[in-house]
């Protein structure tokens, strides 16, 4: 049997100034995905993963990644802009790699794992945001997400 088709990426990438809630945008129709070249280097990073997601994932039309979810008019529209972000913290921040660099990261700053304060938490959040390229905003989220720093009830 053969294996799942694949098909080539063309789609082009333009760094252009945009609004400044306006981060991306990916059009289906052009193959085109824009990018706010005024925006940090770490939320570019996860603009073109997201955009790229919207292509990935099948979505038609054009596709705004805007920095309010609640700019979003439709429940498809913003379903799609959940998706697209998912696909781009997994693609960034693979499950698997975080729970590697968070062990590693605490191993080498001497801690607790046991009994991680905010603080150290914090630390480990900063310190693996940067190896990853992304903020530590979008880590501390993604961490979250996969629950690593959850407190059990043994």
């Amino acid at each position: 049997s053969k294996g799942p088709a694949c098909r080539a990426f063309t789609v082009q990438f333009n760094f252009q100034p945009l609004a400044d809630n306006h981060s991306g945008e990916f059009d289906e129709a052009n193959q085109t995905i824009k990018i706010n070249q005024n925006h940090p280097d770490t939320r570019n990073r996860f603009t073109i993963a997201h955009e790229i997601g919207h292509d990935v994932l099948g979505h038609h039309g054009i596709s705004l990644r805007s920095t309010a979810l609640g700019s979003y008019e439709s429940v498809l529209e913003k379903s799609n802009e959940m998706a697209a972000n998912n696909f781009a913290a997994t693609l960034l921040m693979p499950r698997k790699l975080l729970v590697k660099l968070v062990n590693e990261t605490i191993n080498r700053l001497g801690l607790d794992d046991a009994g991680l304060t905010k603080q150290q938490v914090g630390e480990v959040t900063k310190i693996i945001s940067q190896e990853l390229a992304v903020s530590e905003e979008t880590m501390t989220y993604r961490l979250q997400n996969v629950r690593m720093f959850v407190k059990r009830d043994d």
